[in-house]
């Protein structure tokens, strides 16, 4: 028996209801029902907040610079640092906006922070970062 005859079997046999030969299909739908009702209330589980913000950076610096700049000044951000005994989580700034493009005069930017416990919330200091840079927000 090939591996595909014995696939097709089992799934035959897992949509059948004793030793009929005809699918019972309201079983059939009572395990589908099981297995989305599953597979929903894990992907809930996953989801997350999307802390990053598109700004245009500051004229006539480059893209370079600018994520040095960002990087340097979140990592040491002074309010995060003396202020709950914060961790650096995030300090990010990616080329261009959510599509990609605009590379040379747009960054996605992070800066979070977190508490030293478990379950601590995340502290989002980004726009203030990317305001002490010179960088305008331009997310809607």
């Amino acid at each position: 028996m090939t591996s595909m005859t014995a696939v097709m079997r089992s799934i035959k046999g897992w949509l059948l209801w004793g030793h009929s030969s005809q699918p019972n299909f309201r079983y059939f739908e009572m395990r589908f029902a099981t297995l989305t009702s599953f597979l929903l209330a894990g992907v809930s589980l996953v989801v997350a907040e999307d802390f990053r913000e598109l700004v245009a950076i500051p004229a006539g610096e480059t893209m370079a610079d600018f994520t040095t700049d960002f990087v340097s000044t979140c990592s040491t951000w002074y309010p995060a640092e003396n202020g709950d005994s914060l961790h650096l989580l995030t300090a990010r700034a990616t080329p261009g906006d959510y599509q990609g493009k605009n590379v040379d005069t747009e960054a996605l930017v992070v800066c979070t922070w977190v508490g030293p416990d478990e379950g601590d919330p995340v502290q989002d200091f980004t726009l203030a970062v990317a305001e002490a840079v010179g960088a305008t927000s331009i997310s809607e």
